[in-house]
């Protein structure tokens, strides 16, 4: 193992464990164990002495970094304020599974932490292979997804080289120009195309894309507000 964990923070109700894991050369990144979707232990079913998720949450989902920093700059985001760092390697982004592995019995993995993934396309994409070899974790593709503010061409290539893992696009904003001042890489690649590709990904796996959309209070938040009828 070349990382090592330096802090585990465990939430009140046993669903959630963020751990900070220090890299090789010293630079630290963030992974986050998660169980929203299985039983939350009774108050009673105290929590296992070695910092694990409690009874009822064995089975998580694990949200993984791909990067130290991001080069992605979204203006409502503490790593994109950070710039890009590093790009984590292939066995680094496996290692967050095995620390994680200890704590929880991880069925799906996110690649949602800090970093653009497909800015770090060869180690994210072997990691995913990795990942979905029956030969090692055996992960099934749909159980995996990567998070993308939209980098174009591989959004283009990523079913031909990972058939089957799950999209999410981080949009955040209806148009190019509200979607440029949170997203500044959005300069780079224009919203129409993009939803093209992201249409054309739909086409081509049969499975639906995410749309993740951070609300802020009277910045991208009037065409909701819209939408939503009066109570």
């Amino acid at each position: 193992m070349t990382s090592r964990v330096i802090q585990c923070q465990r939430s009140s109700d046993g669903s959630t464990i963020k751990l900070l894991v220090e890299l090789q050369g010293g630079q630290q990144v963030e992974s986050v164990i998660m169980a929203y979707d299985t039983t939350v232990a009774p108050p009673a079913i105290p929590a296992p002495a070695a910092g694990g998720l409690q009874r009822g949450h064995q089975r998580a989902t694990l949200c993984v970094s791909s990067q130290v920093g991001c080069a992605m700059g979204c203006t409502f985001c503490a790593t994109g304020s950070m710039g890009l760092k590093a790009n984590l390697s292939c066995g680094e982004i496996l290692e967050q599974l095995i620390h994680a592995s200890s704590l929880a019995k991880v069925r799906n993995i996110v690649f949602m932490g800090m970093g653009e993934p497909l800015a770090n396309y060869s180690a994210v994409r072997d990691a995913v292979l990795a990942l979905t070899d029956p030969e090692l974790w055996g992960l099934a593709r749909r159980h995996v997804t990567i998070s993308t503010v939209g980098v174009l061409p591989r959004i283009r290539q990523l079913h031909q080289d990972m058939p089957g893992v799950s999209l999410a696009l981080s949009l955040h904003a209806p148009s190019q120009e509200l979607r440029c001042s949170l997203v500044p890489s959005a300069a780079t690649w224009q919203l129409g195309p993009l939803m093209e590709a992201v249409r054309g990904y739909e086409e081509a796996s049969g499975m639906r894309v995410f749309i993740e959309y951070v609300l802020l209070a009277g910045v991208n938040d009037e065409i909701v507000i819209r939408a939503v009828p009066p109570s």
